[in-house]
Formats: structure tokens, C-alpha cells, sequence
């Protein structure tokens, strides 16, 4: 049960209390159950009509702005969001374990210029994590009011939370990413070069150490 809410939904820790009776006792190893296939790896593919939608989006942006969170990480979705970054031609900012998940000198890689890139973006596509305190709750100034948001998230309470998103992704970042870019969309020309480099004053992002 204790691995299975590990990893169900939104992965996170699990509290396992066990009785004193129990941690001490002891059992006939023959007589005990070790049970087998009791979760499953599947992933939670995204609403293609809403898919559909959000490719659209970006497709139509002129400045759009990734940003990306610890469901990139626990969802092993490095290598397709770097793929789907370079595919639309868009800027990633990362926060919470979302950070390494695009190395700092990928050219998509944006860390200094993320005030100026989220109140000029017409599109923000968040994926993997939330619109709290580090992103000011979705409010302008920190986030332009006419932008159009779209969340790709596992988890449902997270949607819609402190503002309303466009459109919405119920699926697992990794799954959802690469179905975001049809090939039509690679090199989107309607992404102007100016807004790619609106950091020639960026700063390359120290990489960040994680233990273990």
C-alpha cells in the first residue's frame, strides 16, 4: 500500500506506521504473502481533443514560455522536454527538481530573464507544476494578464488553482510532451529570434547538485 501511494497520482512520500506487535513479532516466512503485480507503470495519456488544443496554442504564439516542475522529474521527462523545448522554439524556466532536467547550456535554457520572459509571453505552458508563491499565484505583475495558460498536470486539484488555465492536460509530462510538437511545429517561424535571445544579458545557470 506504502509503495503504491508512493507512486500513484502525484508521486510523493508515504508515512508507514507500523504496531510495536508487529515490528517485533515474528512470522513463518511459508505461512506469509508476498504479493506480486500490485502496481502498475502505465502513464496517464492526455485528452487528444485537449492535446489538440494545446498544440494549437503554441503553434499560434509569438512568445511562448515553458515552464516546468517536479512532475518533469518524477515522470523521467528530461529528454522529451528538452526535444519538445528545441521543437517549438520556446524558452524553459525550471523551479523545485524541475532543475537540471534541461542542462544550463542547452539553448532553450533560460534562468536570469525569467521576470522579463513571463510578463511579455503570450503563451505559458506549465508543465509539471503549480502557480504558487515562486510564480506569484498566476497574478500580474509576475505573470502577464493577457497570457494564455495551459497546465499539463497529474494532478487535478492543481488545475485551474489560482488561475484559470486555457487549456488543460490530465496526463504525466512525459507521455504528454512529444504529442504537444507535431512535426509542423518544429522551428515555429512564428516565434520572432529576437524573443529567444530577449536575454543576451542572460546569465548561464549554475547547475544545481542533488544528494545521493
Amino acid at each position: 500500500m506504502a509503495f503504491r501511494n508512493v507512486l500513484a497520482g502525484k508521486p510523493g512520500p508515504a508515512y508507514l506506521e507500523t504496531p510495536i506487535s508487529v515490528a517485533f513479532g515474528r512470522v513463518e516466512e511459508s505461512k506469509d504473502l508476498f504479493p506480486t503485480n500490485y502496481r502498475t507503470e502505465s502513464r496517464a495519456y492526455g485528452d487528444p481533443d485537449y492535446v489538440q488544443q494545446a498544440a494549437e496554442l503554441m503553434l499560434k504564439a509569438h512568445k511562448p514560455v515553458v515552464m516546468a516542475g517536479g512532475g518533469v522529474y518524477w515522470s523521467q521527462a528530461s529528454e522529451a522536454l528538452q526535444e519538445f523545448v528545441t521543437a517549438v522554439n520556446a524558452p524553459v524556466f525550471l523551479n523545485g527538481l524541475g532543475r537540471g532536467c534541461v542542462p544550463s547550456d542547452h539553448p532553450m535554457a533560460f534562468s536570469y530573464s525569467r521576470r522579463q520572459a513571463f510578463r511579455e509571453a503570450d503563451v505559458i505552458l506549465l508543465i509539471g507544476t503549480e502557480l504558487d508563491f515562486r510564480l506569484n499565484y498566476g497574478r500580474p505583475p509576475t505573470l502577464s494578464a493577457d497570457a494564455k495558460i495551459i497546465h499539463v498536470n497529474i494532478d487535478s486539484s492543481e488545475i485551474g488553482r489560482n488561475r484559470g488555465a486555457i487549456s488543460v492536460l490530465l496526463a504525466i509530462p512525459k507521455p504528454c510532451s512529444p504529442s504537444l510538437s507535431p512535426p509542423s511545429m518544429e522551428g515555429n517561424a512564428l516565434t520572432p529570434i529576437g524573443w529567444i535571445s530577449c536575454g543576451k544579458h542572460r546569465r548561464k545557470a549554475k547547475p544545481r547538485m542533488r544528494s545521493g
